[in-house]
């Protein structure tokens, strides 16, 4: 792994000011999945056979200690699910969670029956996500509120999960995760804006004390806010919505998936950090007419749920979008951390990211030849490290370690990566930007 140093400010480079970031650069277009369909899902026995409700609508994928790197875990939520995975009170219409993993190289799915648990008989289940560098961590939002499950180790099933305590709301899209060393928790918190007096909704994060599982389990603290509204509207709701961990090898938190929406349109952003202010906003990527949300952000294609309203049936296929994107861990001063980047491969590979260290961030602009979009001053441009996309994950790591200088607390370093996809025969090589995103020093 390659190792880069904050040792470059000497050169005069201090966090500027901050607006608008670029979102991931696109490298191949919004599809339909050919394996998480409902076509393969009734080849793999996976609904209920009496089912008259058919969706697939929720996904994600993590990493876990042990699995290959083109492996990874997945959660979802399937309406009319067969009984073998957890839909004992057999509902045909009803929705249920699902646990597996999938070879992102050959593409395939395989169920399993790790989640069964999670799910309780009445349905009303949403939104199954797993985490923990042994995959040890698993929430899910049933009726009620959000339930939370912990395992020894990745070979065993999932038990009967706990409710989490501090949360009085219901189906607030949770998910786990560790950041700074702190099992947290991500939900969909709900709040009125002081201008327009409509709902509102964000993403906070709080500690998650599972020191009494499985007894109790609980939320404590105050809340950080992670992600907010960046869409507006006069008269519409707008909301923030379906936060998925962006997590570097050893599971830490560095980014976010979300969704955002006005109305009943929903669409998908990225975030590449977690911190709050002007400039750290996410960005939208996929901006479609129908209902998006959740995610599986582990490889260079991000998988989403969309509901395509105009297209019958409804919730048939998850889809998904080969991006090159990069997230960037918050970093305590005299302390380390990672950045990580991803990229669909297109030509032989691998690919290489350079990641660029700049004074701000501009506007995004489109430069010739080049995917995405650049979105760093062009006329401070530092590099700060490269790696390449060895393995089949289609990932890199770069590790960051911060000075012993207090001077540097608190503040904000913009960065960008470009993705260098080598050429292969007549094919020419592809360049391709990522997002921008922020180095944090705490």
């Amino acid at each position: 792994m390659r190792k880069s140093t904050l040792s470059l400010l000497g050169v005069g480079i201090m966090a500027g000011a901050l607006s608008a970031q670029a979102a991931p650069g696109e490298v191949s277009a919004h599809a339909d999945s050919k394996t998480f369909a409902r076509t393969n899902f009734e080849n793999l026995n996976i609904y209920l056979s009496t089912a008259t409700t058919k969706y697939l609508a929720q996904i994600m994928m993590s990493s876990r200690a042990g699995l290959g790197a083109g492996k990874a875990m997945v959660g979802m939520t399937v309406y009319g699910l067969d009984q073998a995975y957890g839909n004992t009170g057999q509902s045909t219409t009803g929705d249920f969670v699902l646990a597996g993993e999938y070879d992102y190289p050959t593409d395939k799915f395989t169920p399993n029956t790790h989640g069964n648990a999670m799910n309780d008989v009445a349905a009303g289940n949403f939104g199954l996500m797993i985490s923990g560098p042994l995959g040890q961590y698993a929430v899910v939002d049933h009726s009620d509120g959000v339930y939370f499950s912990k395992r020894a180790n990745f070979t065993q099933a999932f038990p009967a999960p706990v409710k989490v305590g501090g949360i009085t709301s219901t189906y607030v899209d949770p998910a786990v995760t560790i950041y700074q060393g702190q099992l947290k928790l991500l939900w969909v918190e709900s709040y009125t804006d002081p201008v327009t007096q409509l709902g509102r909704s964000r993403i906070a994060m709080n500690d998650l004390d599972d020191s009494n599982w499985p007894t109790s389990v609980t939320i404590k603290g105050n809340a950080q806010i992670i992600a907010d509204v960046t869409l507006s509207s006069s008269t519409d709701v707008v909301n923030v919505h379906s936060p998925t961990p962006v997590v570097d090898q050893a599971g830490n938190l560095c980014g976010l998936m979300c969704s955002e929406r006005v109305g009943s349109d929903s669409d998908q952003f990225f975030k590449g950090d977690i911190q709050m202010g002007k400039g750290h906003e996410q960005q939208r990527y996929y901006d479609g007419s129908a209902w998006t949300n959740n995610g599986g952000c582990y490889f260079g294609t991000l998988y989403y749920a969309d509901s395509e309203a105009t297209v019958t049936p409804f919730y048939d296929t998850i889809k998904e979008h080969g991006l090159a994107w990069l997230a960037i861990a918050d970093v305590p001063v005299n302390g380390s951390g990672n950045m990580i980047m991803a990229n669909k491969d297109t030509n032989a590979g691998p690919n290489v990211t350079v990641v660029y260290l700049s004074d701000t961030v501009i506007p995004a602009v489109a430069i010739p030849g080049i995917g995405g979009k650049l979105g760093i001053n062009p006329g401070v441009v530092i590099p700060f490290g490269a790696a390449a996309h060895t393995d089949a994950s289609e990932r890199a790591q770069i590790g960051i370690s911060i000075p012993n200088d207090p001077t540097l607390k608190g503040k904000s370093f913009p960065m960008q990566g470009l993705v260098i996809d080598p050429a292969a025969g007549t094919n020419p090589t592809i360049l391709t930007f990522t997002n921008t995103a922020f180095l944090n020093v705490l």
